[in-house]
C-alpha cells in the first residue's frame, strides 16, 4: 500500500517534489515514477544524510541517485547530524510526514503511519525548516559517484543484493 501511496505523490507533482529521508532505497517502480516526473519537468530535490548509521545504506542508494542525478534532480547530503526526517513534499500543496522511510524496507517489510497534511501555513513552515536543512547540507556530487572505485562498486554490488533489509 505504501509504495502505491508514493506513487501517487509522485504523479500528482506538477512544478516540484521534495523528498527527505535517512534511507533513500526506492523500488524500481518509484524510481520509474521520480524519472517520469523529471522528465515531464518536475524540480526534484532529494536531502539524506551526508553519514550513514547503517553498514551498505549509502551503497545501497548510489545506483538510483546516480539515474536521478542525470536526469536533472537534486541531492543533498545534510551534514549537521544524522538528518532523520521522513517528509515528501509536492507542488507545495500537500506533504506526507510519518514514519516511512523512502526505502524498500519500509515499504515492503514494515509497518509504517503516514499523515498527508493540506495545510498551507504547514506546508510553509514546512518548507523554511527544508530550506534551512539544504542550507546545512552538501550537494551531492554526479562527478564523484561515477569515478571509477572498487571499494565503493564492491559494497554497492552487496548492498544491491541486500537492499530489500537494509
Amino acid at each position: 500500500q505504501l509504495e502505491g501511496s508514493f506513487i501517487r505523490l509522485i504523479q500528482q507533482a506538477q512544478h516540484s517534489l521534495f523528498i527527505g529521508t535517512p534511507y533513500f532505497i526506492p523500488s524500481k517502480r518509484l524510481l520509474a515514477e521520480l524519472l517520469t516526473a523529471l522528465k515531464r519537468g518536475v524540480l526534484l530535490t532529494v536531502i539524506i544524510p551526508y553519514t550513514a548509521d547503517h553498514l551498505l545504506v549509502q551503497e545501497a542508494s548510489f545506483s538510483s541517485l546516480r539515474r536521478l542525478l542525470k536526469a536533472g534532480a537534486d541531492v543533498f547530503q545534510y551534514k549537521k547530524g544524522f538528518y532523520h526526517a521522513k517528509t515528501i513534499v509536492v507542488d507545495d500543496k500537500l506533504c506526507d510526514i510519518g514514519t516511512a522511510n523512502f526505502d524498500k524496507r519500509s515499504l515492503f517489510l514494515n509497518k509504517e503511519i503516514n499523515c498527508i497534511i493540506y495545510d498551507g501555513a504547514f506546508i510553509a513552515h514546512l518548507k523554511e525548516i527544508i530550506k534551512k536543512d539544504i542550507n546545512d547540507s552538501e550537494p551531492m556530487s554526479l562527478a564523484v559517484l561515477i569515478k571509477p572505485n572498487l571499494l565503493r562498486s564492491v559494497k554497492e554490488s552487496i548492498a544491491g543484493a541486500l537492499s530489500h533489509f537494509l
